[in-house]
């Protein structure tokens, strides 16, 4: 067991792995928390917004699963899906903060829960996103390393 955490843990590859399957996993399972906030938005394409952030996690979760060696196709289309998950993410927020500037109605406190787990998630993707960015890195560095020897 201790030598499965020490793996993940100084495998940047594994760790954007978990982080990205705990955060779409996550995600979904408090989304109600995010529907209860943008039931009381009069912004309709929320709804549109945040349905494409949980999906496109899970677009990422599946991505990530058959992601066995980082190769130049796996690296960009992993983060093209969560550069386009994120931006979801970050559409959602701005529908929040609009709505809390312009609807006057607008009880603030039931809106807090949906933007704490909107930006949660999106950091948790963006931890992913530099986690990978760094293996790729590594990989390029280790390959060109063999290449001169």
């Amino acid at each position: 067991m201790i030598n499965v955490i020490k793996k993940t843990l100084t495998s940047p590859k594994l760790l954007a792995k978990y982080i990205i399957s705990f955060t779409a996993v996550f995600h979904l399972i408090i989304s109600n928390l995010q529907i209860s906030s943008i039931s009381s938005l009069t912004d309709q394409i929320c709804g549109f917004a945040m349905f494409f952030f949980i999906l496109l996690g899970f677009a990422c979760l599946f991505n990530a699963i058959r992601m066995q060696d980082i190769t130049l196709k796996s690296f960009l289309i992993s983060v093209f899906f969560l550069l386009l998950t994120m931006g979801f993410g970050i559409w959602l927020l701005s529908i929040y903060f609009i709505a809390i500037d312009s609807q006057a109605n607008l009880n603030v406190n039931n809106v807090i829960p949906g933007i704490t787990v909107s930006f949660i998630v999106l950091a948790l993707y963006f931890i992913s996103l530099i986690l990978l960015i760094i293996s790729f890195i590594q990989e390029k560095k280790k390959k060109l390393n063999e290449v001169k020897e």
